[in-house]
């Protein structure tokens, strides 16, 4: 299944095309292009909750979380609260990207970037990034060596750190990283 087959039946799956939430907000569904740079970047988002959330509300969620970045279009999948969000640019979707996690309507989001080749159902969606508070690290501790190692340690994949919670301050007394964890 390539990716124009994919906006196909995703057209099909909407509720209307005229539907502004549906698409990219002008009343007509955008062509979904892989070549990167120009055509539309994607990321898959699986909303974690046993309820059936609504393409109307996902997209009206997306669009006010990230919608200050660029412009959002939001296509249904097969799978229940399985969305694919398109940019219109790269640089949009890497920022929502490196600013995850996400809690969309109260749910957090897996999130996993997707090139629009193969099934997106197929897409494994069970690693969630989280921040994870560290406490009880003596100042003498608070070096980012030691919180990459920490973060390796114990999670799936260390991704960042709150540089600025290393430092004591008298307020803050943990440090803050992003981690990956898994979800199964």
């Amino acid at each position: 299944m390539d990716i124009n087959d994919l906006a196909e039946r995703a057209g099909r799956l909407s509720t209307e095309r005229s539907n502004p939430l549906s698409s990219g907000g002008r009343g007509e569904r955008p062509k979904l292009t892989t070549n990167a740079g120009r055509g539309i970047s994607m990321l898959l988002g699986k909303m974690l909750t046993e309820n059936k959330v609504a393409l109307a509300k996902a997209a009206g969620v997306a669009r006010y979380a990230w919608g200050k970045y660029g412009e959002i279009g939001v296509q249904p999948t097969q799978a229940q609260n399985l969305f694919i969000f398109t940019f219109k640019d790269a640089k949009t979707r890497e920022r929502v990207w490196l600013e995850r996690p996400w809690s969309l309507s109260n749910t957090m989001t897996a999130l996993e970037k997707y090139e629009g080749r193969g099934d997106p159902e197929a897409t494994p969606m069970n690693k969630l990034s989280v921040w994870v508070q560290i406490h009880g690290l003596h100042q003498s501790q608070r070096c980012e060596q030691n919180i990459i190692s920490i973060g390796t340690f114990y999670f799936n994949k260390f991704i960042d750190m709150d540089r600025a919670s290393i430092h004591f301050n008298g307020y803050r007394r943990f440090v803050r990283m992003l981690a990956e964890v898994d979800l199964c």
